[in-house]
């Protein structure tokens, strides 16, 4: 059926891709819901994967927000050297369906300072501007902007009392807490 849309619709790779978005298969939760779900070849669940480098990449940075993203970054990989280290860093490594990490890599992504000054209240943008205007909302943001999602319930609660018990000029340090903590986590490193 695939081929005879992709066919009938003169080959527009637009038309493909939207198709296939809209399947079934490819809007399913990576969340085991059966334990029947397990077998990969049922196509029961999204399987999880990793993100190249430059996805992760591309990925970290419009997450904090580094860069303009309505202008595509026009340097190639060795014209921008945080791009090509941390490409060096987390470029692909062993096979893709088993990837090879590293402390290298876990180094980088909890003390790296492409994460450090993303998080840091008076350097991030992203925070800064999150801090000008305190709300329970601010929690949503953040989520959506490295996760694609909300936070739970749970997670709201435990983030309202690790913000709540603060002062005001803490408030940016504690948000950068909570984004530090979303860019180390696996469901934003991985493919879900």
């Amino acid at each position: 059926d695939l081929a005879a849309a992709f066919t009938a619709s003169g080959y527009n790779l637009t038309e493909l891709y939207r198709s296939i978005c809209r399947t079934e298969a490819y809007q399913r939760s990576s969340q085991e819901t059966d334990s029947q779900q397990s077998e990969p070849g049922l196509f029961a669940k999204m399987a999880i994967k990793p993100m190249s480098g430059e996805q992760f990449y591309d990925s970290l940075t419009q997450a904090i927000r580094r860069g303009n993203p309505a202008e595509p970054q026009k340097l190639t990989r060795n014209e921008d050297p945080t791009r090509r280290r941390f490409l060096d860093t987390f470029g692909q490594q062993g096979d893709q369906n088993n990837p090879d990490t590293s402390v290298l890599q876990a180094l980088t992504l909890m003390n790296g300072s492409l994460i450090g000054q993303a998080t840091h209240a008076e350097a991030g943008e992203f925070i800064q501007a999150l801090c000008e205007k305190p709300s329970g909302s601010n929690f949503d943001s953040l989520y959506l902007a490295t996760l694609s999602r909300l936070p739970t319930d749970e997670e709201k609660k435990k983030l309202d009392v690790y913000v709540s018990e603060t002062t005001e000029p803490e408030y940016g340090q504690r948000l950068g807490d909570v984004l530090w903590m979303l860019l180390n986590s696996a469901e934003f490193r991985w493919n879900h």
